[in-house]
This record gives C-alpha cells, sequence and structure tokens, in this order.
C-alpha cells in the first residue's frame, strides 16, 4: 500500500492563487487558505511507516510561509505488485517482456 498523496483540493502551478482549501481538511488546519500564493511544493514520505506529509512554500501577503500538512486522505492507495515472471516470485526484480503483436492476414 502506497500513501495517497492528495491535498485535498486542486494543486495550483507555480505562482497561482491557491482556491478551494476546504475548512474541514488537514491544509486549513495547518494554516494554508485560499488566496495565498503557491510558490513550490514537495512531499515526503516515510518508507518505514508509510506515512507522507506535503509541504507548500507560499507567499502570504508580504511574507513567505512554508505549511506542512499530511495528505487529505487517510485511505492508502493499493499498488500492483510485480512478479518475476522467469522465477514466479514475487517481490524479486522482475523481467519485462513484451508480448510481440501479429496481425491476421487474409
Amino acid at each position: 500500500m502506497l500513501p495517497n498523496l492528495d491535498p485535498g483540493f486542486p494543486k495550483p502551478k507555480k505562482g497561482e492563487v491557491i482556491r478551494g482549501v476546504p475548512k474541514s481538511g488537514p491544509a486549513y488546519s495547518a494554516g494554508l487558505r485560499d488566496g495565498m500564493i503557491f510558490l513550490n511544493g514537495k512531499i515526503s514520505i516515510s518508507a518505514s511507516s508509510g506515512t507522507a506529509e506535503i509541504a507548500f512554500r507560499v507567499r502570504d501577503g508580504n511574507r513567505e510561509r512554508v505549511i506542512n500538512f499530511p495528505p487529505a486522505s487517510k485511505e492508502p492507495i493499493k499498488a500492483q505488485e510485480l512478479k518475476d515472471v522467469a522465477n514466479g516470485a514475487a517481490g524479486s526484480p522482475c523481467s519485462v517482456h513484451a508480448a510481440q503483436s501479429t496481425r491476421a492476414t487474409r
């Protein structure tokens, strides 16, 4: 399982005004508000705990701030498990084999 990295509102592009931050969400609780200017962002994921944190650097009036908040969804994303086709072992390095397509001829 992978953490769901959805911030809970449309992610803005650099220089855009942030809009749609729900008042009931973690970004709002952390201090992010509609009207702030998005400067950049990053995501940190802890491999040991499987948790994630989103950090937005924003312009709030005349000052810059970094606001850290967890993703909006607590539901993890199911990841597809890859299987080693040569050995049939899950979790081992896998090989990718491309199936050749053939055209039907008349």
